[in-house]
């Protein structure tokens, strides 16, 4: 009978616990660099509102098919993805429409069916506030 060394049988282990997905984390991060942001400021209803925003990869390794989506008042907005995201890079997007008078809340999250494993899946959301006032003038 061979034995195997020990430090040796765990590298094995870990390495088919990694490949088949079995409990071991990817090094994956996904964040915003500045959060969810809205143009014109001030807001008009005149002019379309452009909501922006920035998906940072934090990670060692690319990430593929990264879904958004944007709550508007609590239901949902718009919806997107971004087909690709290098490792320690990041993608852009926005959103331009038209919008009514009055206080919304606009929230964006990341991966919002955490189909992708992160180590930190506290940080996929950013919400802000924009009022349009009355009148079309900010």
């Amino acid at each position: 009978m061979r034995w195997i060394r020990p430090l040796s049988f765990a590298s094995a282990v870990l390495a088919t616990a990694v490949t088949a997905g079995c409990g071991v984390k990817d090094d994956i991060d996904l964040t915003f660099n500045r959060g969810l942001r809205s143009e014109p400021e001030p807001p008009t209803n005149l002019v379309p509102l452009t909501l922006s925003f920035d998906v940072v990869n934090d990670s060692t390794v690319a990430v593929d098919n990264v879904e958004w989506v944007i709550n508007r008042d609590g239901a949902l907005f718009r919806s997107g993805s971004f087909a690709h995201i290098r490792r320690a890079d990041y993608d852009f997007d926005s959103v331009s429409f038209t919008e009514t008078a009055g206080d919304h809340v606009y929230e964006l999250v990341i991966d919002p069916a955490n189909r992708i494993r992160e180590r930190d899946e506290d940080d996929n959301a950013s919400v802000i506030k924009v009022t349009v006032p009355p009148g079309g003038t900010g």
